[in-house]
């Protein structure tokens, strides 16, 4: 075994799953990925062999460590192949997230010209789907794709190398909790059970039992990526960061409820702020939500130049100027700069500024700013919400920004206030750079 076979088995162990019509029909020397699949077999892969492609129905249960398709299936058309392809690519994400090549004697220019425009597929190296020449990764070349593919997709070397991390974290802790007792899943269940009242509720506090213990096992992460400056879909990616879609759910009696949930109530959105501890127990009847105002005034960064005095409007790339004042007079800046401040949002040193009553959260649902309006809670029962078609779930806010609000909310709700700053206090103070 080569080391490019060792160190791809090492970071694939599973079986391959090859889908060609070509598969059994006859040898290796007529037929290339016949070539291909007894190469992986001998390097200790179990192969499973397809000449069609599978169902969602039969597919769905099953793992894979990586995945080699086949473009054109005869006697299908060129369309027919297409479309039947991109359809069990999305079946393929659905449920996993592996590395598939479109292994094809097809010019690639063809492939990709059905696939661009796809959402899962990447034209960069960076895809998760790589359109590969069958003639090109026969013998050790498959694992020398692989590897290269790997080095030039951060999405895989991520997920391969966070893999092996929390697998010796989850290895360690099972040990542990089983040297203390044999039957601990028994006594941790027994416990929560008493608690919640309810199996289902036991259930997901056992699971985020094990989840945080094995959290606080995991050993630093080393995943030696790359620093690019920066990407299109930068919002979407900090989207995906801080909440958890859930796609216009309607809420039903076997709704579970989690602190942080996002609720559109006809036009209106509002926050879940109520203890998880409290939304699993089988007596729970209603929601703490604290309102969510989208800010439609884009935040703006405030440059000064000698004594010309820039308001910059932050959505624009190149900052176009909202107020452009030519003042000699400290005091005259601050009052321009407060009447600008009351308007909208500004942006200092990369942090959206606040008041004491509010948390804003940048690049929410659909990649807006939302501010979360700490002094609007109001009290929902749980069923007046059921049922009513107005009324979606839009996923979850998650941590560690859902305890930012909780945090901020628990400082509010408990803090006495204090008097204002006197107006004009700090007319004759501005900071400038030297």
């Amino acid at each position: 075994m080569t080391n490019e076979a060792k160190e791809v088995k090492k970071l694939f162990p599973g079986s391959v799953l090859i889908i060609d019509d070509d598969i059994n029909k006859g040898d290796a020397e007529t037929y290339e990925i016949i070539a291909i699949a007894n190469y992986l077999e001998a390097n200790g892969y179990h192969v499973i062999r397809e000449w069609a492609i599978p169902t969602e129905q039969e597919f769905k249960d099953m793992s894979f460590s990586f995945i080699i398709l086949d473009w054109k299936f005869s006697p299908k058309s060129d369309v027919e192949n297409a479309r039947d392809v991109i359809a069990f690519l999305q079946i393929i994400y659905k449920y996993n997230f592996v590395p598939t090549f479109i292994c094809s004697t097809v010019p690639k220019t063809t492939i990709e010209g059905y696939l661009v425009g796809e959402p899962l597929y990447k034209t960069s190296d960076a895809s998760c789907i790589k359109i590969v020449d069958k003639g090109l990764i026969k013998g050790n070349a498959v694992f020398e794709a692989i590897l290269n593919w790997v080095n030039a997709n951060p999405s895989i070397h991520v997920m391969k190398n966070w893999e092996q991390t929390i697998e010796k974290a989850r290895i360690r802790m099972f040990n542990e909790m089983y040297k203390a007792s044999e039957h601990w899943p028994n006594i941790i269940f027994q416990s929560f059970n008493a608690d919640c009242g309810d199996a289902s509720h036991a259930n997901q506090e056992m699971g985020n039992f094990i989840t945080k213990n094995l959290l606080s096992r995991i050993e630093q992460f080393n995943f030696n990526l790359s620093t690019p400056t920066i990407y299109e879909s930068t919002k979407e990616v900090l989207s995906g960061e801080r909440l958890q879609r859930y796609n216009n759910v309607n809420i039903t009696t076997s709704f579970k409820f989690h602190t942080g949930d996002i609720i559109q109530i006809n036009d209106e959105f509002f926050i879940n702020i109520k203890r998880q501890c409290d939304l699993i127990r089988s007596d729970n009847k209603n929601l703490y939500l604290l309102k969510c105002n989208k800010l439609t005034i884009s935040p703006f960064v405030i440059q000064k130049d000698g004594f010309n005095v820039k308001i910059l409007d932050g959505s624009s790339p190149n900052g176009t100027s909202v107020l452009n004042w030519n003042l000699t007079a400290d005091d005259v800046i601050n009052k321009k700069i407060n009447k600008a401040l009351s308007k909208t949002k500004a942006i200092h040193h990369n942090k959206i500024l606040e008041q004491s009553n509010e948390i804003i959260i940048p690049c929410l649902l659909d990649g807006g700013t939302y501010s979360i309006d700490l002094k609007n809670l109001s009290i929902k029962l749980i069923s007046e919400l059921v049922g009513d078609q107005n009324v979606q779930v839009q996923g979850r806010l998650l941590a560690p920004y859902i305890n930012a609000v909780l945090h901020k909310f628990s400082l509010y709700f408990a803090s006495e206030g204090a008097m204002p700053i006197p107006k004009g206090i700090y007319d004759n103070c501005v900071a400038t750079e030297d």
